[in-house]
This record gives C-alpha cells, sequence and structure tokens, in this order.
C-alpha cells in the first residue's frame, strides 16, 4: 500500500506540475495520460482497501 501511496503523491505533482504549464498539446497528452495513471492507481488502492 505504501508503494501505491508513493505513486499517487508523485503522480499528482506532476499533475500539479503540468497543470502549471501553457497548455500545449504535448502538455495535454501528458495531462492524460497522468489522469489515466491516476485513475488506475485509485482503482488499484481501493481494490487492496477492500481486500483488507
Amino acid at each position: 500500500m505504501y508503494e501505491i501511496e508513493q505513486k499517487l503523491v508523485q503522480v499528482t505533482d506532476a499533475i500539479r506540475a503540468a497543470g502549471l504549464c501553457p497548455l500545449t498539446r504535448d502538455n495535454a497528452t501528458t495531462l492524460a495520460r497522468l489522469g489515466d495513471e491516476l485513475s488506475d492507481l485509485l482503482e488499484n488502492a481501493a481494490e487492496l482497501s477492500a481486500a483488507h
């Protein structure tokens, strides 16, 4: 669970940093990828939490 928490912090920090940059095609792609990654992490965390 600790690894997921660490990764959540990394991803949310990356989203925050990308959100502060001007919106470009590359930045939009990065934000979309990070959003997908965040969704996956939250799903994994929910599954782990339900299992315990």
